[in-house]
């Protein structure tokens, strides 16, 4: 009966070791996708400035004729 118990916690055990390396790998993933998220939206508001800056400056020249 003892080594039963012993057994069935030390698989208890066990399996809490592997959800403790599982919570810090999402944790880690989870600041990747935020990284990722971030940069994507710098990018995109680049873009949108780029735009603009074009569009501006075409209605300057088309203006101007």
């Amino acid at each position: 009966m003892k080594e039963t118990t012993q057994h069935k916690l030390s698989v208890i055990y066990n399996e809490l070791e592997i959800e403790k390396k599982n919570s810090v790998q999402l944790k880690s993933v989870q600041k990747k996708v935020k990284r990722l998220e971030q940069k994507t939206f710098q990018k995109l508001v680049k873009i949108k400035v780029d735009i603009l800056n074009i569009d501006f400056t075409l209605g300057e020249i088309f203006n101007n004729i």
